[in-house]
């Protein structure tokens, strides 16, 4: 079973499980903090009855969107895949389509993707965190 993991604008998180044929099993978007995240993901598999050791591979949208969201995303899909010894996926989402439409569309080609050892966010602009000098 595989973990969905996105979060490209910062008030939302679209989690989803897909199993190995690459079928939409479930998903929710949920309008949360990014403070919250984590406990979203652990309800999320709590309602579906699903251990994080029934997963077999972490899928999550590395960008572009929200610095902080994006950040943080792919920091629970790392810590999960470190922790659970999971294959991870990182995937970018330039177009922003919603979570549920990108599973149906292209879940089945995530099957067969290599792994990465970890994920690294997306970004599609500089940080704009102090003013130039």
């Amino acid at each position: 079973m595989l973990l969905f993991l996105s979060a490209q604008d910062i008030n939302f998180l679209e989690v989803g499980l897909i199993d190995v044929q690459g079928q939409l099993l479930s998903f929710k978007k949920v309008e949360v903090p990014p403070e919250k995240y984590l406990a979203t993901v652990s309800e999320f598999l709590d309602e579906q009855k699903i251990s994080a050791d029934d997963l077999t591979k972490i899928i999550v949208v590395s960008g572009p969107g929200s610095f902080t969201a994006s950040r943080l995303t792919v920091t629970i899909a790392n810590s999960l895949s470190f922790a659970k010894n999971l294959p991870i996926i990182g995937i970018e989402n330039p177009d922003r389509q919603n979570g549920e439409a990108l599973i149906k569309k292209k879940a089945q080609a995530w099957i067969d993707l290599s792994p990465n050892k970890f994920v690294s966010p997306v970004y599609d602009r500089p940080p704009n965190i102090t003013v130039k000098k």
